[in-house]
């Protein structure tokens, strides 16, 4: 399985496709958060779940990352860098 992801200087959390979250092996968390005007269509997203604490690898650095599920098409992952 190959995953696309997209390092977005606009938002400072962390997206995670519904696709990937079937293969986490992680519980989430209950959250009620409304994120604003991250998409290029600036919708409004409600949060309901969040995967906390998700370690990351990115060229031999560990992030540990709490990851927001979303229904995205074009990438698997989206990583705020706000």
């Amino acid at each position: 399985m190959q995953d696309y992801a997209l390092f977005d200087p606009t938002p400072s959390h962390f997206f995670v496709s519904h696709r990937i979250v079937n293969h986490l092996h992680m519980l989430p968390s209950r959250i009620n958060m409304r994120v604003i005007d991250f998409t290029p269509l600036e919708e409004n997203v409600d949060i309901d779940n969040v995967y906390g604490g998700f370690r990351l690898y990115i060229g031999g650095y560990e992030l540990r990352v709490d990851l927001m599920p979303l229904n995205l098409h074009d990438f698997d992952l989206i990583f705020g860098m706000d």
